[in-house]
C-alpha cells in the first residue's frame, strides 16, 4: 500500500505541467594567467592592555572595616584613583595592641639597661680600688650585653608591629583606573588575599600574534600603525618593545 501511494504522488506531481527551473548562465571573463606583486599592508587583530597593571593584595589579615568612597558611594570598577589613596582598611585593633605590647617590652628593657650600666660603672670603680674581682666585673658587663640584646630584639618587634599596623590600610601604588574591586565591607581577608586591580592607562600595550615566518618584519624598535574600532577616524603609532622568545602553544 505504501508503494502505491508514493507512486501516485509522484505521478500526480509529474503531471502538473510546471516547467522545470533553469539556472541562468553566469558570465565569465577569460584572461591569461600573469604573475603580479601585490604590495598590500598586513593587518592583524590585537588585544589592548594597560601599560601598567597592579594586582593589589592585603599584607595582613582581618575584617574589612572600610572602603574608599567617591561622591558618597564605594569606589567601583572604572573609577579614577590616585597614588597613596587608601582603598580599604582592615580592623586595626589587634595590631594596635601588638604595637603597645612591643613598646612596653622595649621600655622595660631600656629601664633595665640603665640599671645595668650603673652597675658596670660601680663595678669598674670597685675593681680600680681592688675591692672587686675581675670575674665580678665581667659578670656585670655580661648582664649589660644581654640587656642590649634584649633592647635590639624589642626594637625589632616594635618595628614589625608598627609595619603591620600600617599595612592595615591598603593604598593605591599608582594613579590610574580601578579595573576590579574584589572585597566588600565585612569581608574576612587573610595575608595575600586579592583586594583590587589598578591600572595606569596613560600608556597602553598592543599585543598581537604574527606568523613566525614574518618575525623579521617586526624587529624590536620598529614603528607600527595601530587603529581601533572605538576611534575609527584616528590612527596611532606604536613601537615594538618586545618579541616573545617562544611561540604561542595554542596556535
Amino acid at each position: 500500500m505504501r508503494r502505491l501511494i508514493s507512486l501516485a504522488v509522484v505521478i500526480a506531481a509529474g503531471c502538473g505541467g510546471t516547467a522545470p527551473y533553469e539556472k541562468p548562465l553566469t558570465p565569465v571573463l577569460v584572461a591569461d594567467l600573469q604573475r603580479q606583486s601585490l604590495d598590500l599592508p598586513l593587518r592583524y587583530s590585537a588585544a589592548i592592555e594597560p601599560g601598567t597593571r597592579v594586582d593589589m593584595a592585603f599584607r595582613v589579615g582581618g575584617y574589612v572595616t572600610s572602603i574608599a568612597t567617591i561622591d558618597g558611594r564605594p569606589i567601583q570598577d572604572g573609577d579614577r584613583v590616585t597614588a597613596g589613596m587608601v582603598l580599604a582598611s582592615v580592623r586595626p585593633a589587634d595590631y594596635d595592641a601588638k604595637v603597645t605590647q612591643a613598646r612596653s617590652q622595649l621600655a622595660e628593657a631600656t629601664s633595665a639597661r640603665d640599671a645595668a650600666a650603673a652597675a658596670v660603672a660601680r663595678a669598674d670603680a670597685l675593681f680600680a680600688s681592688k675591692s672587686l674581682t675581675k670575674p665580678e666585673v665581667d659578670q656585670a658587663r655580661s648582664t649589660l650585653t644581654a640587656i642590649d640584646a634584649r633592647i635590639a630584639g624589642a626594637s625589632a618587634l616594635v618595628g614589625e608591629a608598627e609595619l603591620a599596623q600600617g599595612d592595615t590600610s591598603l593604598r593605591a601604588p599608582l594613579s590610574g583606573v580601578l579595573l576590579k574591586r574584589l572585597v566588600e565591607v565585612g569581608t574576612l581577608v587573610g595575608p595575600g588575599s586579592p583586594g583590587f586591580v589598578v591600572a595606569d592607562t596613560s600608556t597602553v600595550k598592543v599585543v598581537v600574534g604574527v606568523p613566525d615566518t614574518l618575525l623579521a618584519t617586526f624587529p624590536a624598535g620598529a614603528i607600527q600603525t595601530v587603529r581601533s574600532e572605538a576611534l575609527p577616524d584616528r590612527q596611532f603609532q606604536g613601537r615594538v618593545t618586545k618579541v616573545s622568545p617562544t611561540a604561542d602553544p595554542r596556535s
